[in-house]
């Protein structure tokens, strides 16, 4: 029978997920939108990007702390790997995609991006963005809906008071 302390860590597993999910969702699907509706489109896309940016940070440490969380409870399975995923499309968002993409922002700062040679690459890789912030968003679900499977099959019948 697992102890009161895997159940924590299990608790606070899915707690940083749910965090990480909710954060990814608000910034990404409701923050950038707003952004992109009231604000003309070179100022809505910087502050999207720092907001991005530093989400990601963010990111990086909850995904840390989940893998350590995780291997703590001798569980090495989906949300183990999901995670590892999840922090090297991170990773790859962070040192590549991200200063790749501000480094064509920059060439255009009147903010004629749009009108540029270097449009369909900034779309491309704003693509490439995209997918990998989806992937991570559907991996965190997964992972919730499985710690949340094995909490119940390890845990029932464990008075945790």
């Amino acid at each position: 029978m697992p102890s009161k302390y895997l159940y924590s860590f299990c608790c606070i597993t899915v707690s940083l997920q749910l965090i990480a999910l909710s954060l990814m969702v608000v910034i990404g699907y409701l923050v950038a939108p707003v952004l992109f509706h009231y604000l003309p489109d070179k100022t809505a896309g910087d502050i999207a990007g720092r907001l991005f940016d530093i989400s990601s940070y963010v990111y990086l440490i909850v995904f840390t702390c989940i893998l350590v969380l995780v291997k703590l409870q001798r569980q090495i399975g989906f949300v183990f790997w999901s995670s590892v995923i999840n922090l090297v499309i991170i990773l790859f968002i962070i040192f590549l995609l991200a200063p790749w993409m501000a480094e064509i922002k920059s060439l255009y700062s009147d903010g004629g991006l749009k009108k540029s040679v270097d449009w369909p690459l900034f779309a491309s890789l704003h693509g490439v963005y995209q997918l990998g912030y989806v992937l991570v968003i559907m991996l965190l679900i997964l992972g919730v809906f499985q710690q949340f499977r094995w909490i119940r099959n390890a845990f029932i019948g464990l008075n945790v008071n």
